[in-house]
């Protein structure tokens, strides 16, 4: 990457830490990477809905972040998801849920 100089101020030996972004879409439903779970080929989320039930949805994934991947289908704006434990639920089971904010998850992750 070139970077004007005109002033010489910047100097050999200078850094700096940068973001590019390559892509961008305004208004997509996103979800922590943590609430996505793997299965073969294919990635899950496991909702809990208004009986505190789990749905287990196949998700189509688009763009992701170090943190978040957005959902192109399978999940709405507003749905709830498990962040934890994912390998013990199952479509059906019902949950206890807790909200948690990104990082505060029971089992560390």
């Amino acid at each position: 990457m070139d970077v004007p100089n005109q002033d010489f101020k910047l100097i050999p030996g200078m850094y700096a830490d940068a973001k590019i972004v390559l892509d961008q879409r305004m208004n997509a439903v996103a979800a922590p990477l943590q609430a996505l779970y793997q299965k073969g080929d294919e990635f899950v989320a496991f909702v809990v809905n208004g009986q505190n039930t789990i749905e287990e949805r196949p998700l189509k994934i688009g763009i992701r972040t170090g943190d978040y991947a957005e959902i192109q289908s399978g999940l709405a704006a507003g749905d709830h998801v498990a962040v934890s434990q994912l390998d013990h639920l199952r479509n059906g089971q019902i949950v206890e849920p807790r909200m948690t904010q990104l990082g505060e998850t029971q089992d560390g992750g």
